[in-house]
């Protein structure tokens, strides 16, 4: 059954499959796609060959690869989304005040999302990006969304994610919920390399004025640029800032 309900429509499914494949891959031979997919020949053909001509995939040589078509739709996308107009400004200003890459994320369907990262200067390949897809129980961003929600429906969005230790410094689910009721109180939430070894992260859910949850903003970087005073106290306050900020702006 699909989230809505209803049963879901194999044809679609397969090559719904078929694509991840392929981007899961970077991009594989249809004799890869048969014996990975275990369906027939025709049939993953059939399904490359109209995923071809709807312009989703391309074919160089004998490989079969996403084409240029989902970056354009995810742009796209992320257009639609009210945080992402209002608060790119904001989170490139927190960037540039932090020296740090920040982030604007959002919660749908279960999955944390990267909207938009302003990268620290010098940085080019920031360790939360556009597009990437967090766990929600070892990343501040994650916790900070977590904490939005009451506490009696943590456990169920925890449920349906997955929980695998990222790090040793990991937390465990009892930990975890403990940790929720401090941000509850603190109104942000930290990552103390339980996600990456080597990288903190702090971060905030971001509400409109009416108090509906919109998504989260972080600031992440190296231990050793986040620690001390400046991880607990001046990081935070400017975060805080910048949400309340974006939160203004919120229709």
């Amino acid at each position: 059954m699909t989230a809505d309900g209803d049963p879901p429509v194999k044809a679609v499914q397969t090559s719904h499959r078929v694509l991840e494949a392929i981007i899961d891959s970077g991009g594989m031979t249809l004799a890869d796609l048969v014996e990975r997919l275990e369906h027939s020949r025709s049939s993953i053909h059939n399904h490359l060959s109209t995923l071809t001509q709807l312009g989703y995939v391309v074919k160089d040589g004998q490989t079969y690869r996403a084409s240029l078509r989902f970056l354009e739709i995810g742009t796209t996308t992320r257009t639609r989304f009210t945080l992402y107009n209002v608060g790119r400004a904001h989170t490139e200003n927190l960037s540039n005040a932090t020296g740090l890459s920040a982030s604007l994320l959002v919660f749908e369907r279960g999955r944390l999302t990267c909207l938009y990262t302003a990268p620290a200067m010098g940085v080019d390949d920031p360790a939360v990006d556009s597009g990437d897809v967090l766990p929600l129980h070892c990343t501040a961003p994650g916790k900070a969304i977590l904490a939005a929600y009451p506490p009696e429906e943590v456990s169920a969005l925890l449920s349906e994610s997955e929980r695998t230790p990222c790090t040793e410094n990991t937390q465990t689910t009892a930990e975890l919920l403990e940790t929720l009721e401090d941000v509850r109180t603190q109104g942000w939430a930290v990552d103390r390399e339980e996600w990456q070894t080597g990288m903190r992260c702090i971060a905030t859910a971001v509400t409109d004025t009416n108090g509906r949850l919109h998504g989260a903003l972080c600031v992440t970087g190296p231990t050793d640029a986040l620690s001390g005073k400046r991880f607990e106290q001046d990081i935070p306050g400017l975060l805080i800032s910048s949400a309340h900020e974006i939160q203004s702006e919120l229709e």
